[in-house]
């Protein structure tokens, strides 16, 4: 009877234990007493030290991330960033730093974030470098007034090869 007994008491206390769950059990443990439960608290001996922060994903490594692209973490890791305002992850050059101090960013159409003279992208509409008042065809990055070849003719000037000085409007006969 009193192995019966003993066994019985065992069983008891097994069955006991069992029906407290991992997350129930996880619940109940704040170590720290910040309110936070060991499965939501980055560090559950430092009350300072709450939950996961949201980060978002910067494809581009430019320090902004993709809105809607997120990942929930403790600290930061690379290739994340605390903001979503990037207006082209793709793109490290397009972001909302002003390089320049132009008060334009690449992402509000600076074309060249190194020159405080473009600062507004309808001042060279086809970012080649050339303002609008001295590009031969703004609309067409292409066409610009430097002789590249060195014939005396740019693609302003109708040259239609300015990389081979051969090939010129002067001798097209």
């Amino acid at each position: 009877m009193t192995r019966l007994c003993a066994c019985s008491t065992l069983a008891a206390l097994l069955v006991g234990c069992a029906l407290i769950s991992e997350d129930d059990m996880a619940q109940r443990l704040d170590q720290d007493g910040d309110g936070l439960t060991l499965s939501e608290d980055c560090n559950d001996h430092d009350p300072a030290i709450g939950s996961a922060a949201t980060y978002y994903i910067d494809s581009d490594g430019d320090g902004y991330g993709a809105p809607g692209a997120t990942s929930q973490e403790c600290a930061p890791l690379p290739g994340l960033s605390l903001n979503d305002k990037d207006c082209d992850d793709g793109d490290a050059t397009l972001n909302w730093d002003d390089a320049d101090g132009d008060g334009v960013a690449s992402c509000e159409g600076d074309c060249d974030d190194e020159r405080t003279d473009l600062g507004d992208q309808s001042l060279d509409e086809d970012c080649d470098g050339s303002l609008t008042e001295e590009d031969c065809d703004d609309q067409d990055a292409n066409k610009t007034w430097q002789d590249q070849d060195g014939d005396g003719f740019s693609t302003c000037e109708e040259d239609c090869d300015d990389q081979d000085a051969c090939l010129n409007p002067h001798d097209l006969d």
